[in-house]
């Protein structure tokens, strides 16, 4: 939906960031420590679901068990019963089967099937024992702790060069909770790597939890259709290409990682870690000519300061989480000071990535029309807010939003200087709509209205302002650019006439349903499954966009019409795929309104939504 403001507009992008709200200092605490250990060359920890390896039935379960426990050298068993053993017989894989099948829902089928089939693999040289102790510990702190009582029996395979661990997962726990793998669910990779990582620490074992990026990896990790392709046909598994945007957005994610690990080795060499601080250098250096960080090989024997570096890294974190604390536990009156005060500490030491992925903003300049940026704000006026009459058109603009006026007066006396205090404090009044109307901000359809709400307010307000001259620019936008930017694009054209007509719906409003009839919904399935063939269609059902590279060249255009397939067939609309699918979408809407409404006169083009 198009923005009556420009501010928010900008802003909304960083609303649908995973890290918007983030828990003070927890998301690059975890971070940072796992690029140290990369920069000091450990090897990638490496934990994936099998997909396609979940079973549906009693036979299908029965012969993975049989398989995967024929060539093992250690089973791990959550009721005790086979653990230890090298292997299991075919009547102990009839018995766990029917352990197994004991918990299912006879009347419930799930897309994903009754087991999950995981993989932990570990370097070449890893001792056995050490990949069972460490995959026994993951097991018993995931499955059977904190209220988890998931069933599953893991078996250890030394018959490659890398060792690794196999685990048969019963999806449906005791208690009745389903397991699935998602970004910020309590089940998500980078807890399971990095969970490898701090066991594997204990073992001397060398582990990192990075992510491609985060190792200077520009390329894409080819699809799993593609590497069973080319297994098939004997050819070389080849890394995806990235080209115009994504390319420029990924580039600039390992220009800010750079900046990090250079970042990270002034610490360390400001605490004596010299070996460290070499590393940390080292990394930087290869990122920024375009090179990754790889593993040394070596595979045991942690550096003698890595843990008492990680010790500091917890330290900063921990300031950082203690400054937040007063802030938030200021008087109403001091708060807003004290918050642009922290800002500008973040400001000096944005290099060590204070507040997460977002901490670039910290130098980026605050948009040109916010009703909070100082690029906005004259100075010489803003002592007009204390005007009763000003004061009480501001509290009529508010009125029913929840946002304290008073607030809003304190941050337009200061102003804020750069793009993640302005966005802070758009968050908060997005924050007080939410809580004033009961809005979940978690809820994708939630989120859009609080914004559309914020937007209507922020507007009311910038005319506000604007006509007291308190502000240069309103921030309203303009109507001939919103026009503008309905304007259908060629691409949408050459599409079969269904998919077409359900796209240039879907890009006017993602969230509502593109479908007029039944009869849309059939068509538009078998319009898709022409175009793309059956291989790709499959990979579509899982959630894949990358099956639609060929058919559109822009990624949101891919994932509208991966979300309107799925909800094409009532089999996958409320599929983990359809999951997958919306927060990728939330994902890539950052980077487009982020390009499309960074400033008020910026490039125009079309709205995606």
């Amino acid at each position: 939906m198009a923005r009556n403001n420009t501010a928010v507009a900008a802003a909304q992008s960083a609303f649908f960031d995973r890290d918007w709200s983030r828990i003070s200092g927890s998301v690059p605490r975890a971070r940072q420590k796992q690029m140290v250990r990369a920069a000091m060359g450990h090897s990638p920890a490496i934990f994936k679901a099998i997909r396609g390896g979940g079973t549906h039935t009693r036979a299908q379960l029965r012969n993975q068990l049989g398989y995967l426990t024929s060539k093992s050298s250690m089973i791990i068993d959550s009721r005790g019963t086979y653990d230890g053993q090298e292997r299991l017989s075919e009547k102990e894989a009839e018995q766990v089967t029917r352990r197994f099948a004991a918990q299912w829902n006879e009347g419930f089928h799930p897309k994903l099937g009754h087991t999950s089939h995981l993989l932990m693999a570990f370097p070449i040289g890893t001792r056995g024992e050490d990949v069972g102790e460490i995959t026994r510990e993951i097991c018993e702190r995931f499955f059977q702790g904190e209220g988890s009582h998931f069933d599953y029996i893991a078996a250890v395979h030394e018959d490659r060069d890398h060792p690794h661990a196999h685990i048969v997962l019963n999806r449906r726990s005791k208690d009745g909770e389903i397991f699935f793998l998602k970004r910020d669910h309590h089940f998500n990779y980078d807890a399971f790597r990095e969970a490898m990582v701090e066991v594997s620490d204990r073992y001397g074992l060398r582990l990192e939890a990075t992510r491609r990026a985060e190792r200077g990896v520009v390329t894409k990790a080819p699809a799993d259709a593609q590497v069973r392709r080319a297994m098939e046909s004997g050819q070389t598994v080849c890394e995806r290409e990235r080209v115009g945007p994504e390319l420029d957005r990924a580039l600039a994610e390992i220009a800010g990682h750079a900046r990090l690990y250079r970042g990270l080795a002034a610490e360390a060499s400001r605490e004596t870690h010299e070996e460290i601080a070499t590393a940390l250098n080292r990394a930087a250096t290869l990122l920024g000519q375009g090179q990754a960080i790889t593993a040394d090989g070596k595979v045991y024997g942690m550096a003698e300061d890595q843990l008492s570096f990680d010790e500091v890294v917890d330290a900063f974190h921990d300031k950082i989480a203690q400054a937040e604390r007063v802030v938030a536990e200021a008087p109403p009156d001091r708060r807003v000071a004290l918050e642009h005060e922290l800002n500008e500490i973040y400001r000096d030491i944005s290099h060590l990535s204070p507040i997460g992925s977002q901490s670039h903003t910290l130098l980026d300049a605050p948009s040109a029309s916010g009703v909070y940026s100082t690029a906005n704000i004259d100075r010489e006026a803003a002592e007009r807010l204390q005007a009763p009459e000003l004061a009480e058109r501001v509290e009529r603009a508010l009125d029913g939003t929840g946002i304290s006026a008073q607030d809003v007066v304190a941050r337009v006396e200061l102003g804020a200087d750069n793009a993640a205090l302005e966005r802070q404090w758009l968050s908060q009044d997005l924050k007080a709509i939410a809580e004033t109307e009961g809005l979940d901000l978690n809820r994708a359809d939630e989120l859009e209205a609080a914004i559309d709400r914020l937007d209507a307010a922020h507007g009311d307000l910038g005319r506000v302002l604007a006509e007291a001259e308190v502000l240069r620019d309103s921030g309203a936008v303009d109507e001939a650019e919103r026009m503008e930017r309905a304007v259908r694009d060629p691409d949408i054209a050459e599409l079969p006439p269904t998919t077409g007509d359900v796209m240039t719906r879907l890009r006017d409003d993602p969230s509502a349903d593109p479908f007029r009839d039944p009869a849309e919904r059939v068509a538009l399935h078998e319009e898709i499954g022409d175009m793309i063939g059956e291989d790709r269609t499959a990979e579509l059902a899982m959630g894949n966009d990358a099956a639609l590279d060929e058919v559109l060249e822009d990624r949101l255009d891919r994932l509208y019409m991966a979300k309107a397939y799925l909800q094409s067939d009532a089999a996958l609309a409320n599929s983990a795929a359809m999951e997958h699918v919306r927060d990728e979408i939330a994902n890539e809407e950052i980077d487009v309104q982020r390009a499309r409404h960074a400033e008020t006169d910026g490039e125009k083009g079309v709205s995606h939504g």
